[in-house]
């Protein structure tokens, strides 16, 4: 049997001022609540089954400050705050032969008297960032917008209580990225628009596969480049055409390990997980529209 659950909810609010005739500025916090659960075995106490719970309360706020100098300028500034605090659960049957500890150690095995590895953690994420856009129309019909985003990643592993008694160190992670973006558009007639967007991301690694508790504590931040081209072109007058080509390449993607790591006390305790992996997806969208019509 597998079973899979998800919920969802989340409440925004946004409020919005202009306090001089070229400044306007926009506020929005945020507050939600997410809760993943899935579960894979047979029915009965004498089935095998694996089961996994995470729940998660996440919050942020917002805050842009734009300014429009002249007609064919405007300059966007602003902060983003997102913290989240996630409690991630696992009941899976295992070899009492696999090792898993507090990071980075070997000793203690998280397993209960029946050879079932148990873990319960909780991880908070809180992230801070600051962004600039610039908005540039050098000629009619084209606009650019280049942007730089850096963002501050902080990542806490709460004491967890293994079932031998010990108890694991509280671990913070803490990684800075610089991100820089750019986007155009080029209309061409009344007919189309030439696009493209390039731009820099990057993704904290969180759950278990960055808990001290059978995870690596030390992964670095996952990251993609994006590369997209389009193509906006109305075909009558009522029926538009969008095609949208990407290219995204990443690194530094999580993998399993089986390397070895030598400790201060010369014992040895698997990497497990590494920032090795690399990917790549191409490929293109087709979007149809039609406008709302009386008839359609």
């Amino acid at each position: 049997d597998l079973g899979l659950r998800s919920q969802g909810h989340r409440a925004v609010g946004t409020w919005a001022w202009q306090p001089w005739a070229k400044l306007r500025n926009r506020f929005s916090p945020h507050i939600g609540f997410n809760r993943a659960d899935m579960s894979i075995g047979q029915r009965g106490d004498n089935g095998l089954s694996i089961g996994t719970v995470l729940n998660t309360w996440v919050w942020g706020v917002r805050d842009t400050l734009a300014w429009e100098p002249r007609a064919d300028l405007s300059i966007d500034v602003g902060a983003d705050y997102r913290g989240g605090q996630g409690t991630f659960s696992l009941d899976a049957p295992v070899q009492n032969a696999f090792e898993v500890g507090g990071f980075p150690r070997i000793e203690s095995r998280p397993f209960d008297e029946q050879g079932k590895l148990q873990i319960d953690n909780t991880l908070q994420a809180h992230n801070a960032a600051v962004f600039a856009t610039v908005s540039w129309t050098p000629f009619l019909g084209l606009s650019v917008i280049p942007g730089l985003r850096g963002e501050n990643f902080r990542h806490i592993a709460l004491p967890i209580t293994l079932p031998d008694g010990t108890t694991t160190d509280e671990n913070t992670r803490e990684k800075t990225a610089v991100e820089p973006r750019l986007t155009f558009r080029w209309q061409i007639g009344n007919a189309s628009v030439v696009k493209g967007a390039w731009g820099m991301y990057h993704q904290q690694v969180v759950g278990y596969l960055s808990s001290q508790s059978g995870g690596n504590p030390n992964l670095d931040l996952e990251r993609a480049e994006h590369r997209i081209a389009g193509l906006e072109h109305r075909l009558t007058r009522t029926l538009n055409i969008d095609l949208q080509f990407y290219d995204i390449e990443r690194d530094q993607l999580v993998q399993s390990s089986s390397k070895l790591i030598k400790n201060d006390d010369g014992s040895q305790t698997s990497e497990r997980f590494n920032n090795g992996g690399r990917g790549r997806t191409i490929g293109m969208e087709v979007l149809l529209k039609h406008e709302i019509t009386r008839d359609f």
